[in-house]
């Protein structure tokens, strides 16, 4: 049986608050659909991928608009 390690429990402390915090800011961009796809869009323009930037653009657009009704 190994003895009380304090440094390795903070250790581990500190990786599970990290990925919790982590969850909860993917939970709260994934009930935003509209900022979701910007996200993505940004994400695919980085990249250089064009295409996909823009069909995720006019995705988030029309998400938009279709909340403003």
């Amino acid at each position: 049986q190994e003895p009380f390690d304090d440094a390795k429990i903070r250790q581990g402390m500190h990786f599970l608050l990290k990925a919790m915090e982590d969850f909860l800011v993917y939970q709260d961009l994934l009930e935003d659909e509209v900022r979701s796809k910007v996200v993505l869009a940004k994400v695919y323009r980085q990249r250089q991928l064009g295409k996909s930037f823009k069909r995720t653009m006019q995705a988030a657009r029309k998400l938009q608009e279709q909340q403003s009704l």
